[in-house]
């Protein structure tokens, strides 16, 4: 049996966590009763090998889990701030344009303001 482990680089997330393990399935064999022994110390290193391979794997999911969701708090951050900079700079122009004081709801209603 051939069940060389491959990890290889993915470009779509961060190095941290941009690796995939690509192995061969086992070749479905018949079993010889004069190799039981050898099979079954192949099955477990198989055993071994998939229970390491699934430890990588939930490894990989959970670190790139965390990686989006840090992704996508900096970016609501981002969001809120830069929101609220182009409001102010709205509030600040109709302002100005209108030479009156304008309110908050000013720009959602469309209505003057007495």
């Amino acid at each position: 049996m051939n069940n060389e482990l491959k990890i290889t680089e993915q470009n779509t997330i961060p190095e941290t966590v941009g690796y995939r393990i690509e192995t061969p399935l086992p070749e479905m064999e018949t079993i010889d009763e004069s190799e039981e022994a050898t099979s079954s110390e192949e099955l477990n290193q198989l055993i071994q090998q998939l229970q390491q391979e699934l430890t990588v794997e939930d490894k990989r999911h959970f670190d790139t889990i965390a990686y989006f969701k840090n992704r996508e708090k900096e970016e609501e951050e981002r969001h809120s701030k830069q929101h609220r900079l182009l409001e102010a700079r709205l509030l600040q122009a109709i302002t100005q344009a209108e030479d009156s004081i304008a309110d908050g709801d000013y720009w959602l209603n469309n209505t003057k303001i007495p």
